[in-house]
């Protein structure tokens, strides 16, 4: 495979949708039950309503304690995302220039004369969404890679190296979806 160049920027809303997904990542399980507590309870509270069973106050209180923790985790990640914007460590609006080959991820940002390559075995984990790349060299360390900076044949060729390279370590929500079709 010949090498591939990508020259692309960070924009906040690409920024805020791979921290959004990360974080609903990290809590998929309770946002489950939460979800599933929230609509049981809907469901209830309708047919008690009609007269179906007696209504009881503790199913709504719960479900409530449930929506107000979800809307808190969401402030939460919401007043991380505005302290990083407002920070100087704020990599957002760089240029970033990516390289990647058969077995290697280069990854330069000229203006913060930052430069990382790694092997891609030795990344931790890749997820693609629609919009964007996300390449995790740690748990605290990843590089977003807007799929709008990328042709399709660059993006197809970057999906095909990240599966085969890191296996079960990258998932793909795009090719899940051509999976169910």
């Amino acid at each position: 495979m010949e090498a591939q160049e990508i020259r692309y920027r960070v924009s906040k809303k690409v920024f805020r949708q791979a921290t959004l997904y990360a974080m609903f990542l990290r809590n998929r399980s309770t946002f489950r039950v939460g979800i599933a507590v929230v609509l049981a309870v809907a469901f209830y509270t309708v047919l008690a309503v009609q007269g179906t069973f007696p209504l009881s106050y503790l199913p709504i209180y719960i479900a409530a304690a449930y929506l107000i923790w979800m809307l808190l985790l969401l402030g939460r990640e919401e007043q991380r995302i505005f302290r990083y914007l407002k920070s100087d460590e704020s990599l957002l609006g760089t240029e970033y220039i990516l390289r990647f080959d058969e077995d290697r991820l280069s990854v330069d940002i000229p203006e913060k004369k930052l430069r990382n390559t790694v092997a891609l075995t030795k990344l931790a984990s890749a997820i693609e969404i629609s919009s964007v790349f996300m390449l995790y060299l740690s748990a605290e360390q990843l590089y977003l890679v807007p799929t709008a900076a990328m042709t399709e044949t660059q993006r197809a060729a970057l999906r095909g190296l990240l599966s085969s390279r890191l296996g079960a370590r990258f998932y793909s929500s795009v090719m899940a979806r051509k999976k169910k079709k």
